[in-house]
């Protein structure tokens, strides 16, 4: 499961700045070099996710920006609303709570930012956008790999997040087990027909 596999390296590079600095709130606009290289390549890998599960969802739609992910993933897959329960700040939130009113999330709007001027918005790679992205894909590593989750094979298991409040089949402490909601919507892994590359 090599996208788990990123996640949880991504994971592990996080938790080891808390060596330094404090997961708390008066810490989240905290910003670093090792924040801005986290929060380039969580959204970099957030932005491979979103492409694999629109071409699940609809193969021919556009994915070439967060708008398209939105507008092709959350009428199906209802991510805005989708809780993460923080397991390090116990935090409970969405992380693509403003796809609701058709925004970008902030951290990926950082990430655009960093990406065009870091110079200029290296103020932008706090903390808080490096936690929040690594929820966005943490969610949609959920669902990429949502048969694992559901057959408790989905290992090691997330040291930083869990899904709030969703219906356990199997397990009473852990992700494994969960049903997500709407991921009967997917198209299973394997078998996405299209003639259209990965864009």
């Amino acid at each position: 499961m090599r996208y788990w596999d990123y996640y949880i390296a991504l994971e592990n590079d996080l938790l080891a700045c808390r060596r330094y600095v404090e997961f708390d709130a008066s810490n989240m606009g905290s910003y670093s070099v090792e924040f801005m290289r986290l929060l380039l390549a969580t959204c970099s890998e957030v932005e491979v996710l979103c492409k694999q599960l629109c071409r699940r969802i609809s193969p021919e739609a556009k994915r070439e920006h967060m708008a398209h992910y939105r507008t092709t993933l959350d009428p199906v897959l209802s991510l805005s609303t989708f809780q993460v329960e923080d397991l390090q700040t116990l935090r409970q939130f969405p992380p693509f709570v403003s796809w609701i009113r058709r925004d970008s999330p902030p951290w990926w709007d950082a990430y655009i930012q960093l990406q065009h001027d870091r110079s200029r918005h290296y103020e932008t790679a706090t903390l808080e956008h490096s936690i929040n992205a690594l929820a966005g894909l943490y969610v949609l590593n959920l669902y990429y790999h949502s048969g694992a989750v559901v057959a408790a094979e989905l290992t090691p298991e997330s040291r930083f997040f869990r899904p709030h409040a969703l219906v356990r089949t199997k397990l009473f402490h852990a992700v494994a087990g969960y049903v997500l909601p709407n991921v009967e919507k997917l198209s299973p892994l394997g078998k996405v027909s299209s003639p259209f590359s990965l864009r």
